[in-house]
């Protein structure tokens, strides 16, 4: 959070100068200032803030993020620790991002976790969110119930039975 917070703060204060001596009066453009893109994942990149909200399907009420893409829990994992890596994340892509509660989402629930690679990825009821790459459009449940051990993620944090 500290991390993103910074970089938040940073890119203000290069949005918010011109790069210029404010004493001088120079008709001269400012110097272009660049700036790095943000990580990327699969599904492009990281926004610094996401919204978290739910959705009614058939397999019941549960959380998405702002484009209606469902978000999945991995039953191996545990406090705020994802054990989905490598290979696995290329089929279940990481929710990164500074969540932010939408309609009928518990604030207190969500937060943040860390991946090996320094990366922070969200977390709902402390566990890490993930995509199902197998999903192609907002509404799509997919991967709920893969291999017993993916499911959708209620409004209460716990995983939907599959």
């Amino acid at each position: 959070m500290l991390r993103v917070v910074a970089v938040v703060l940073a890119l203000l204060v290069v949005a918010c100068s011109n790069g210029t001596d404010p004493t001088t009066t120079s008709t001269a453009p400012p110097p272009s200032t660049t700036t790095e893109p943000g990580p990327t994942t699969t599904r492009g990149t990281i926004p610094p803030f996401v919204e978290v909200t739910v959705e009614l399907s058939e397999d019941g009420t549960h959380i998405v993020d702002a484009e209606g893409m469902a978000l999945y829990r991995f039953t191996l994992d545990t406090d705020r620790t994802p054990t989905c890596l490598n290979a696995c994340a290329e089929v279940w892509p990481a929710f990164y991002g500074d969540p932010v509660a939408g309609e009928g989402i518990d604030q207190d629930l969500l937060g943040n976790g860390e991946r090996p690679d320094g990366s922070i990825q969200v977390t709902y009821g402390g566990l890490p969110l993930y995509y199902y790459s197998g999903d192609d459009a907002p509404g799509d449940t997919n991967g709920h119930g893969f291999n017993d051990v993916w499911y959708l993620v209620g409004p209460d944090g716990t995983a939907l039975d599959g």
